[in-house]
Formats: structure tokens, C-alpha cells, sequence
């Protein structure tokens, strides 16, 4: 059986979002934040409404300027609550010097209804876009939706946070056009960026990511330290690439959990894509209590070192149904070690041979076997008797795995 070639998790797709395009504006890089003391925040109390400094939210007037009046005075004031309306509130990139809104430490944006949100226009349908820059420390989003309503290229969020980000309720949509369609144009969810120091403790709580490409992605070049990413409770669906894909070849992430979470329905129709979680060069990561169902490719990708990972109590239906040689619901290659698998359901009703459940590799030439993974206490579930794993590997234990095969399997 031939191996899968490992490969970086996050392609040229990144590399794309900030080359100018028809003179469009270069992101112009924030202030170093480097430093062994964690940024302080200023508590100002603060609580401005965006209506107050003239904001219509009607869907159709440009809000952008009342945002940027409030964001800029609750930065001087040294942080606060910025409360939106309920109803959406549009927002259209602007073509200066310097186009993009920032979030400054201490800010928490606050939806206050089930319609809060901010809506991304475009000023230029060939306009690279970003409808929020998130830096520094203790910021926070709150019950709220960040919708595109145009074709725009971009990225939803920015993040060049340092000490602690909050996403709790929000919601990121694609969009679509007016006849119901999803839009065409390349758009992220959200990007992890470069940060002078490293930045820690980032949570995503009861989110909604769908009808984007890559939902949470950090490009190749990135040489920050992330330390302590969770997601939990949220939900992933209809997502054109990757959905979450933590990707630190050149830097380094530490501490990643992803709990109590549901992924559905990918749209990634071209190899290399479309995986629910990826790690690349990882350490210290849990994948537990997620449920996968309806991807053309396999939902959990472990590659480039990664270590110390642990792929639990997760449920995968309807996973990986292309025909390739490794595919797999687990896929683990590329000096990956120490990892467990343990306590899965694997449903392969929908698969096909070639098929296992667990495929551990080297990812091609030159490439080192993964080692000291264990596979065990899992169901299997194969009405045509296909193995539960492919094993290249060194230090594999097997054990206590239960397989139900033949014609009438079924959970």
C-alpha cells in the first residue's frame, strides 16, 4: 500500500491573501508586542453603544466610520464594552492608506440580540478584505454574527492577539448571493498571525463557523509561539477547506483541545483539503467528544512531529468516502508520536476498499514513520470487513478494540 506524501497542512491559499491585487493595500504590520509581562489592561468601565456615535444599521449605510470612531475612543480609554444593536450593522472596507479596523486590548464587542452582527461589504470586488484585526490582550466577542453580504476575498478575522481572546456565541458565515447561493470568492474564517513574543490563551466557546474556506488556519511561514487554544461546544459545517487546521511548521502550539463539538458536510472536493482537524507540528493536543459526519477526505489529519495527542470519544460517519489507498477517519504520519486513540466509534457503513479506520505512515519518502501511538478500546463498525488499521509505524499497541464486520453491521 502506497502512503499518503505529507504535506504542509496549509498550502499556497494564505500566501494569496496578502499580495496585492489591482493596487490594493499591503497589511501594514502591527506594533511589537514582545515582553515577559503579560499586557494589563486598564479597567475604564466603559460600555459605549456604536447607535451613539452614528451608526444607522440598517443594512445598507456604511457603519464603518461610527465603528472605527468607537473602537478608536474605547482604545484610549484603555478598553470597555462596545455594544451593538439587534440588527446588523454593515461595514465596508475602506480604500485608504490604511483600511483595516482594529480591536485594541481590553475590548469586549457585545451582541445584544439574536440580529447583532456586522455585516463585510466590499469597496472593491478585488479588494483583499479583513472585517476585524484583533491585537493585544484580554478582548473578547460576544453574541454576535459576522456575515459577508458581497463577494469579497479576505478573512474574517485577524488575529494578532498576545494575552487571551474570547469567541463566545458568535457566528461566522460565508454568506450568500440573492438567490441563495454561497459565494465565490476566497474567504477564512479565522487567521492566526504573526506575534513578537507568542500569545496565549485563546478560547472558542459556542461558535458557529459555515460557508467559508478555512474556518481557523495559520499559514507555513509563521514562527509565533501559540500556547493554549481550546474549542469546545462549537459547530463547523458546509466549509469549503480545512475547518480547523492548527499548522505550525515554522513556529510552534502548544495545548490545544478540541471538545464537545460538531463537524459537518464538508465542501473540499480536491486533495489536500477539507479536513476537520489538522495538527502540524503540535504538542500536547486532545480531539474528544467531536462529532464528524460528511467528509470527502479524512476528518482528523496528525502530521509533522506532532506529539503527545490524544483522539478520544469522537463519533466518524460517512468520512473519507473518496477512493484513496489511505484513506482513513485517523490519519497519523511524518514522525507524529505518542499519540492514543482510544474510545472512538468508527462507522464505515459509507466506505468502501481501500479503507481503515487508523492509518499510520511515514507520508512519503524520506519521511519518518510515526512511533509509540496506541490504538485501543475503540468500535469499529465494517460491513464489508475492512480493517480497522494500516500500520507502518514503530511501537504500535493494539488492544481491546471492538469490530463489528459483515453484511447487517451496524452500530
Amino acid at each position: 500500500m502506497s502512503a499518503r506524501r505529507a504535506r504542509p497542512l496549509f498550502l499556497l491559499l494564505a500566501l494569496a491573501l496578502v499580495l496585492t491585487v489591482g493596487g490594493a493595500v499591503v497589511p501594514r504590520p502591527l506594533p511589537s508586542t514582545t515582553g515577559s509581562t503579560p499586557y494589563q489592561v486598564p479597567a475604564s468601565g466603559a460600555r459605549l453603544e456604536l447607535t451613539a456615535f452614528g451608526a444607522v444599521c440598517d443594512g445598507t449605510t456604511d457603519d464603518r466610520p461610527a465603528l472605527e470612531a468607537v473602537l478608536t475612543r474605547l482604545g484610549e480609554l484603555g478598553g470597555g464594552v462596545l455594544e451593538l444593536p439587534d440588527r446588523p450593522c454593515l461595514v465596508s472596507p475602506s480604500l485608504e492608506d490604511d483600511p483595516f479596523l482594529l480591536v485594541p486590548s481590553g475590548v469586549t464587542v457585545q451582541g445584544s440580540g439574536p440580529a447583532s452582527g456586522l455585516q463585510l461589504g466590499c469597496a472593491a470586488s478585488d479588494q483583499y478584505v479583513e472585517l476585524l484585526r484583533l491585537a493585544g490582550g484580554s478582548i473578547a466577542l460576544r453574541d454576535l454574527t459576522l456575515e459577508r453580504v458581497e463577494d469579497c476575498y479576505g478573512v474574517v478575522l485577524a488575529l494578532y492577539v498576545t494575552r487571551g481572546l474570547t469567541l463566545d456565541g458568535v457566528r461566522i458565515d460565508g454568506g450568500t448571493d440573492g438567490a441563495g447561493a454561497r459565494f465565490g470568492a476566497t474567504l477564512h474564517g479565522i487567521d492566526l498571525r504573526q506575534v513578537d513574543g507568542g500569545s496565549k490563551a485563546i478560547l472558542l466557546d459556542d461558535i458557529t463557523v459555515e460557508g467559508v474556506d478555512y474556518g481557523l488556519f495559520q499559514s507555513n511561514e509563521v514562527a509565533s509561539a501559540y500556547t493554549g487554544i481550546t474549542v469546545r461546544g462549537s459547530r463547523f459545517r458546509d466549509n469549503r477547506a480545512d475547518d480547523l487546521e492548527f499548522n505550525a511548521p515554522a513556529g510552534s502550539m502548544r495545548r490545544v483541545r478540541v471538545e464537545d463539538s460538531e463537524f459537518r458536510d464538508n465542501r473540499a472536493v480536491a486533495d489536500g483539503s477539507g479536513i476537520g482537524v489538522g495538527l502540524a507540528n503540535v504538542q500536547d493536543a486532545v480531539v474528544s467528544g467531536n462529532d464528524f459526519e460528511g467528509y470527502l477526505f479524512e476528518p482528523v489529519h496528525v502530521e509533522d512531529r506532532s506529539a503527545r495527542v490524544v483522539v478520544s470519544r469522537n463519533a466518524f460517519r460517512d468520512c473519507f468516502t473518496a477512493a484513496r489507498d489511505y484513506a482513513s477517519h485517523v490519519f497519523v504520519v511524518n514522525g507524529s508520536h505518542d499519540v492514543v486513540v482510544r474510545d472512538n466509534l468508527f462507522d464505515a457503513t459509507a466506505n468502501r476498499a481501500p479503507f481503515q479506520a487508523v492509518f499510520l505512515g511515514a507520508g512519503g519518502p524520506g519521511l519518518t514513520a510515526p512511533f509509540d501511538v496506541v490504538v485501543e478500546g475503540n468500535r469499529y463498525v465494517t460491513p464489508l470487513g475492512l480493517p480497522l488499521l494500516h500500520s507502518d509505524g514503530d511501537d504500535v499497541v493494539v488492544r481491546e478494540n471492538v469490530v463489528t464486520s459483515g453484511p447487517g453491521a451496524q452500530e
